[in-house]
């Protein structure tokens, strides 16, 4: 069958996660929780295909939040009369760097 991961589902947010030293960082920076606050209910065991499908959703959803807040129809480039400082350097870079290890992945890999 397909192989099988353990990770951590944030119970706040979509983000799932492989690394229980990752999921706690997850938390301390985006929820303000402390590690030992962490619940067992929290670990998940999903198939490979599903822990990626939750890591694309949450990926996504994070993506539609930050950019609803942006007026008008059709959503093509209005950056001209905004200002660029809400994009930090490289934001439309093809590579990102791994916040905890600096690994550049390409903008399209399953992070």
């Amino acid at each position: 069958g397909c192989p099988m991961v353990d990770g951590w589902q944030c119970p706040l947010c979509p983000m799932v996660y492989k690394r229980r030293y990752h999921f706690d960082h997850h938390l301390t920076s985006s929820h303000h929780l402390q590690p030992e606050e962490v619940s067992s209910t929290w670990r998940v065991s999903l198939t490979e295909e599903e822990f990626s499908e939750k890591q694309h959703q949450a990926a996504s959803n994070k993506f539609k939040r930050e950019s609803k807040h942006e007026e008008g129809g059709s959503g093509m480039d209005t950056s001209e009369c905004k200002s660029d400082k809400k994009w930090g350097p490289g934001a439309f870079s093809t590579k990102f760097s791994c916040k905890f290890c600096g690994e550049q992945f390409k903008r399209d890999s399953n992070l």
